[in-house]
């Protein structure tokens, strides 16, 4: 439990900034790499991923069902990597990615359908296994997140709220 908590504590002072720079070097490198090794059961797994978010978008679902769907699928494309230290080293994400994105929702309208708009690009590069595509719309996707930040006059230093965090 000690080192559970140690981490727990550590993580509730990490900053959005923080956050996003490792992100942004493993999300795409993830997705580079989901698009050379995805198997069938992967392509199938994103794309309902991508249809729950189609459908939680269409009827108007939560903040936290959306942050849920968004953070499956990102884990998915790193499963669908085949590389499980990059599964290993991306954890630390999920936990931390939820408060930042249920946080920028509320304040940003648009962000649940530019999500999903990046979903499917992601989707569709892997599906068809065009790692440049793959990894180029994930970075896309997540400079239009860090611009989240600055939209919502969030300055990116801020540490993220992990009051949730067992």
């Amino acid at each position: 439990a000690a080192p559970r908590a140690a981490r727990s504590l550590m993580l509730q002072q990490v900053t959005f900034a923080e956050l996003w720079q490792v992100a942004v070097v493993l999300e795409p490198e993830a997705a580079r790499l989901a698009a050379q090794s995805a198997t069938a059961a992967d392509i199938e797994q994103l794309a309902a991923n991508v249809e729950r978010l189609k459908s939680h978008h269409k009827n108007g679902g939560s903040m936290q069902e959306h942050a849920q769907i968004d953070i499956e699928f990102h884990a998915t494309v790193a499963r669908a990597s085949g590389n499980r230290v990059l599964m290993l080293a991306r954890e630390p994400i999920n936990l931390l990615y939820r408060p930042s994105l249920t946080r920028l929702q509320a304040v940003l309208p648009q962000l649940e359908r530019r999500n999903l708009d990046a979903h499917k690009r992601i989707f569709k590069a892997i599906a068809a296994g065009d790692a440049g595509q793959a990894q180029e719309w994930t970075l896309k996707h997540l400079i239009d997140f860090q611009r989240g930040y600055t939209l919502a006059k969030i300055p990116m230093n801020t540490p993220i709220e992990t009051h949730h965090l067992e």
